[in-house]
């Protein structure tokens, strides 16, 4: 699985905070940091799954924790 985190700002733009590889042989927890730092609090966090190796009826995601 392709996936993106978005932080959406206070005005509603939308920044890429951290791309990541979901790799199925690997651990099933997945932890990596984000590749951009902002200045100030988002108001949410999305997050976008690119790809899902071919399933397009589901995509199975059982947790997604942000931290600061």
């Amino acid at each position: 699985q392709n996936l993106q985190v978005y932080g959406v700002g206070r005005k509603g733009e939308e920044i890429l905070l951290a791309s990541h590889q979901f790799h199925p042989a690997d651990e099933s927890t997945h932890n990596f940091l984000a590749s951009k730092l902002v200045d100030e609090p988002v108001q949410a966090v999305q997050l976008r799954i690119l790809s899902n190796w071919g399933r397009p009826e589901y995509t199975c995601l059982y947790r997604f924790h942000v931290y600061e």
